[in-house]
């Protein structure tokens, strides 16, 4: 018996853009336009960073003073589960005279976080004991922030919207269609920095003091931006 060959033929359906076939084209009456809104909401999270720093003409000993000095800045943290904390940026380098290595100076830092702002503002008191503080800022936690602008899209599409309105009635027409929208937030969390200390501060007197600070606002925005065809 002769093998039958079996042919499948497939039929490729060339579909057309809907540019193309749509007899009601969009190019015309064809408005563009863009509307925000924004709400201030008060900073929930505080950020911190303290840095140890040494400077001796052995590499050998700068390193322990910054083991020391870190570890038991790491213990006081470890006393506050409400604190989270990270190091961050560990660095030996030398200094230099005459081509030739005179000292070396080491350096590390760590963040911390937390949303009990006094506790924290405690904290760093006690540690400028033996380390510096670097900067401090404020922030809306991602969480909060979430929510808030879940809320202002809502409020931002209706606020285009009735832009839109206007805009129709405005060149006698009955109404319109959207076209196309792009909805897009800010999304910044970090605060400026409200806080900085130097070398000179941490040999002060009050280096053990808790430092004044404010945590303020940080704004969220949401802008809505699309076209529209008035009909």
């Amino acid at each position: 018996m002769k093998p039958i060959m079996i042919l499948f033929v497939v039929s490729l359906i060339v579909m057309q853009t809907a540019l193309a076939v749509q007899p009601n084209d969009l190019h015309y009456n064809l408005v563009s336009l863009q509307e925000s809104v924004e709400i201030e909401v008060e900073n929930d999270v505080m950020h911190a960073r303290v840095v140890v720093q040494h400077v001796n003409k052995h590499a050998k000993d700068v390193a322990k003073l910054i083991n020391a000095d870190m570890k038991w800045a790491l213990a006081q943290v470890k006393k506050h589960k409400a604190v989270k904390a990270q190091t961050l940026n560990y660095s030996t380098y030398p200094q230099y005279d005459n081509r030739k290595i005179k000292s070396w100076t080491g350096r590390q830092e760590m963040s911390l976080e937390s949303q009990d702002f006094d506790l924290l503002t405690r904290l760093i008191g006690d540690l400028q004991a033996r380390l510096q503080v670097s900067n401090i800022r404020f922030a809306v936690s991602p969480k909060k922030y979430k929510q808030t602008e879940d809320g202002l899209i809502a409020d931002a599409v209706k606020v285009f919207n009735k832009k839109a309105k206007l805009i129709a009635g405005a060149m006698d027409k009955a109404g319109f269609i959207v076209v196309n929208m792009n909805v897009n937030t800010n999304r910044q969390y970090a605060q400026p920095i409200a806080r900085k200390s130097s070398r000179m501060e941490m040999m002060s007197a009050d280096i053990a003091s808790e430092p004044a600070v404010v945590a303020g606002t940080n704004t969220v925005r949401v802008n809505v931006s699309g076209q529209i065809q008035t009909q």
